[in-house]
């Protein structure tokens, strides 16, 4: 197939939520863009269904990938299964299985360049600020299988391929419901929001949009085989993140803080018995400072993060508000859904 001479991304996972603003950045910066995901490319609000290519696929299967990898300049492997799916072996199917069959026939196809993107739940918590060189200590299966893949990215440039990985702390954004969809639930209807530990831990996020600038960098990157700490250099406290939300939504709700260790156990009781929606990603680190050292992908890719915690909350409450989450939960993307609150509901109706 004849291409005029601007280079083809492909973006696996582009109607998730990291992956559609990935496809969106990528498109407003002049670039050709196919999207690979079992979902539809229709996302509200958007109109990258329209400007981008669309192949559907799973990436557990080959001959659906490399029909998407077909006269592919650089990829963004963003395609994972996140916490909040809590789902067993299929974190090991999709999120290391499905990098291997990305990362091979990407190899096979000559791509100029591949960003796998990775995520801070494979980082051991017990010193700060985190750099690339930090002990790793994955936490649950999710965090397992995203080193996994880690592991089979960095095998794969060392074989030659030109593979660059990063790592973002928690993405807040436009589009992302999951989680913080049963926090902005509770603030709209002005309940008390609970919340574990005393909110005085510095809390990093960074914006979808910082991640998809430093994803193209990183691809197109003259470095091989890095990994790159990705995350705002404008943050705060998590007391701090959380009330200036409640205030920019104009809500009546208060935060009431818990003592972290005897919350977690409950919550991971309440886990084990299947009627929680939070994964011990959430109920593990959400108490704990974490933030990362970002210079190197800042001296290395040149990337500067744009947006504060701030910034990616009100952006992040803002779509919420302005769209029926419901009514767009048929997307795939867990962090694009609104999850069962299950026993939280109980909780929310008391509170």
């Amino acid at each position: 197939m004849e291409r005029a001479d601007v280079p083809l991304h492909l973006v696996t996972g582009g109607a998730g939520f990291v992956g559609s603003h990935t496809a969106e950045y990528l498109l407003d910066q002049g670039e050709d863009v196919r999207l690979f995901d079992r979902a539809s490319p229709d996302i509200p609000g958007t109109d990258i269904g329209e400007r981008a290519e669309y192949v559907r696929g799973d990436v557990r299967d080959k001959g659906a990938v490399r029909r998407a990898l077909d006269d592919v300049d650089y990829v963004h492997h963003n395609v994972a299964l996140v916490p909040l799916t809590k789902a067993g072996r299929e974190f090991w199917e999709v999120n290391v299985g499905g990098t291997e069959n990305v990362l091979r026939l990407a190899h096979e196809e000559g791509v100029e360049g591949v960003t796998h993107v990775s995520s801070s739940a494979v980082y051991d918590l017990s010193t700060m600020p985190v750099t690339e060189e930090t002990p790793v200590n994955p936490i649950g299966q999710y965090g397992m299988s995203k080193l996994a893949a880690d592991h089979v990215a960095l095998k794969h440039a060392a074989k030659g391929l030109p593979v660059n990985i990063i790592r973002p702390r928690t993405v807040v954004d436009e589009r992302r419901a999951g989680i913080y969809q049963i926090l902005f639930d509770w603030m709209d209807r002005d309940a008390r929001v609970y919340m574990l530990g005393d909110g005085s831990n510095l809390f990093q996020l960074v914006s979808a949009r910082d991640i998809a600038d430093a994803s193209k960098r990183a691809a197109e990157s003259e470095h091989t085989g890095e990994i790159y700490n990705i995350g705002n250099a404008d943050y705060t406290t998590l007391g701090e993140d959380l009330e200036h939300v409640i205030d920019y939504a104009d809500s009546e709700s208060t935060i009431q803080w818990i003592p972290a260790k005897p919350a977690s156990l409950l919550l991971q009781a309440l886990d084990a018995l299947k009627i929680s929606p939070l994964a011990a990603w959430h109920y593990k680190t959400v108490h704990r400072p974490y933030y990362f050292d970002i210079s190197k992908a800042q001296d290395e890719l040149g990337w500067e993060p744009v947006d504060s915690n701030f910034d990616v909350f009100e952006r992040a409450y803002d779509w919420y508000a302005q769209n029926d989450i419901e009514a767009t939960s048929d997307s795939g993307s867990a962090h694009r859904t609104a999850p069962k609150q299950q026993i939280l509901r109980l909780l929310r109706n008391v509170s």
